[in-house]
């Protein structure tokens, strides 16, 4: 066994024969079982997992999900942008991962797909200051923000706009640390760029918004802050393939059922 590198990447899998599931480590291409916490700071590498042999869950199981609203100038095509992050909850009934299909309520009539670049967060913070605010961030992951606008016209709240059940697909994993300005994001519906961007075109960056959003909230290990999406989203409909990539984390797909 080996202690966790720093720069080892994170996911959870289940494999074919047991209902659990268990963290592991990717080290380059190698794939190997974690045991011990990863936000613990304890956790340990053990024999390697061949990816066939095992299924691919969501990263984590997070216990919160906030999210950016129009943290992007070139997504704020109706109104001004923001002077101060807008934010709001995702279910973490939401929540999927890799290779699952996002499944749209019959009622819904126009769907789009947010791409995001997702924090992890790895400590308990509450009062963040630009200082500290990297210690918290254990690192990011692709996410979808899966979005019925119909719901959105006719609701109050996003509860099922943004949160119907298949609406946070998360992964494939996470890479550690602050993502820097330069990472890339890149949205594609089948086969096609739809979206792309990096970090640093963000009206707020991840630091400022954990700064921000812990004077109100505490963060726990696990949860999860997406950082808004770039650009026109594109619609979706049943039978596309979505993918997300974002540099050092790969690229996370799925299908709409």
């Amino acid at each position: 066994m080996a202690d966790l590198a720093r720069d080892d990447a994170i996911g959870r899998v289940q494999a074919a024969t047991e209902s659990g599931w268990s963290y592991v480590a990717w080290s380059g291409e190698a794939v190997h079982a974690l045991e011990g916490d990863p936000f613990g700071g304890s956790a340990t590498t053990g024999p390697e997992l061949r990816l066939d042999d095992v299924r691919l869950l969501a990263p984590v199981a997070p216990g919160k999900i906030v999210a950016a609203a129009v943290n992007y100038v070139s997504h704020a095509i109706r109104r001004d942008p923001p002077e101060k992050p807008e934010l709001f909850y995702k279910p973490i009934s939401s929540v999927i991962g890799p290779g699952r299909q996002v499944v749209l309520p019959d009622d819904a009539d126009i769907v789009e797909a947010e791409g995001e670049l997702v924090l992890v967060i790895g400590r308990r913070a509450k009062h963040l200051t630009p200082e500290t605010a990297a210690q918290a961030i254990f690192g990011y992951t692709c996410g979808f923000d899966i979005s019925a606008r119909n719901f959105q016209r006719a609701d109050r709240h996003f509860w099922r706009a943004k949160g119907s059940d298949t609406f946070s697909p998360i992964g494939p994993r996470i890479a550690r640390g602050v993502p820097g300005p330069d990472v890339a994001l890149t949205t594609r519906i089948n086969g096609e760029v739809k979206q792309q961007t990096t970090v640093g075109e963000m009206i707020f960056s991840p630091l400022e918004l954990l700064v921000f959003a812990s004077r109100y909230i505490t963060f726990e290990p696990g949860d999860l802050f997406y950082t808004g999406t770039p650009g026109v989203p594109p619609g979706i409909v049943s039978g596309d393939d979505l993918r997300v990539d974002i540099d050092g984390v790969g690229a996370l797909t799925m299908t709409v059922a």
